[in-house]
């Protein structure tokens, strides 16, 4: 019995040797794993990427800024229905507002961008055109024509995009300068940067409109409980937290960067993100080259099928 287990056990030596009488099959199947690795990237389409590098919008443009004086007079300020937001809680804001299915079923009322998250086809160099798969979206009709999945309708929702949207951008929130690096990925590069645009604007002009209808409702609460107030002390922090709602009201009229500032500029790329062929092929011989040299060994003490020697 111990002398069979001594006979079945592998060496570095068995183990090149059996390779090595196997040379020609390993050669032919990597060979294989190179055509077809070659083959398959050849057939991903180029994906084009738009960046941009943003901050978040300060609100210290007086010597006391408004989160100071919320902060200060917090009692009244929460009254009113006014929180106190500081740079981080407004990093957070803007990140959930981006990745939210609320702000993409806003996005999707633009036109084009539901057919082009989620009905291209292919992407014309030539022509800098970008086309959708018939069988889903008619383009001359501007009408969808899929086959609708279960518990779907016609026309996709933001929630069956949601995955789609989610694949498309990326942002990260660098931890040491406290930018943000949001990027949209498409095989229309013309699509990214107008994408990667309509998202940052968007934020913004949501944003500014969240805050001015936040701003007037407290404006109306506060100039009716300052009718009613006699004392000299809490009409004089009303007429300060008035005093920085106007002032919010001004910003969100003459500031386009409200939430977000961009320090580098969305682009049209010029050169594709991805994929990478070569790495593609070289992976993809790499893992037939190590396929079978396991099957190989594998048959030798396991399987004992005969085409392998």
């Amino acid at each position: 019995m111990k002398d069979n287990i001594h006979q079945e056990s592998m060496t570095l030596s068995d183990i090149f040797n059996i390779l090595k009488s196997n040379i020609k099959f390993i050669t032919a199947f990597t060979s294989a794993s190179v055509l077809i690795s070659i083959i398959y990237s050849l057939f991903l389409p180029n994906i084009y990427t738009s960046k941009a590098l943003l901050s978040i919008v300060e609100d210290n443009d007086s010597p006391v800024s408004m989160s100071s004086v919320l902060s200060q007079y917090s009692g009244i300020a929460s009254l009113a229905g006014i929180g106190s937001s500081g740079m981080n809680t407004k990093q957070k804001y803007a990140i959930e507002v981006i990745n939210s299915r609320e702000f993409l079923k806003h996005l999707l009322t633009f036109d084009g961008v539901l057919e082009s998250l989620y009905a291209v086809d292919y992407y014309d160099e030539s022509s800098k055109q970008l086309y959708f798969n018939n069988e889903v979206f008619d383009n001359e009709k501007k009408e969808w024509i899929r086959s609708v999945p279960k518990n779907r309708q016609l026309i996709p929702s933001h929630l069956e995009v949601y995955k789609t949207y989610q694949e498309t951008i990326s942002l990260e929130e660098d931890l040491k300068s406290g930018y943000l690096k949001l990027s949209v990925s498409h095989i229309s590069p013309i699509f990214s940067e107008y994408f990667l645009s309509l998202i940052i604007n968007e934020a913004n002009k949501l944003s500014k409109d969240k805050d001015m209808k936040e701003s007037s409702d407290a404006l109306v609460y506060l100039n009716e409980q300052l009718l009613n107030t006699m004392q000299a002390d809490v009409r004089k922090s009303m007429n300060k937290i008035i005093e920085n709602q106007l002032k919010i009201q001004m910003l969100s009229n003459i500031k386009s960067d409200y939430l977000l500032s961009i320090i580098d500029t969305p682009y049209i790329p010029e050169v594709k993100s991805a994929p990478s062929r070569s790495i593609i092929t070289i992976t993809g011989s790499l893992i037939g080259f190590l396929m079978i040299c396991s099957l190989i060994i594998l048959n030798k003490y396991i399987f004992r099928f005969k085409f392998l020697g």
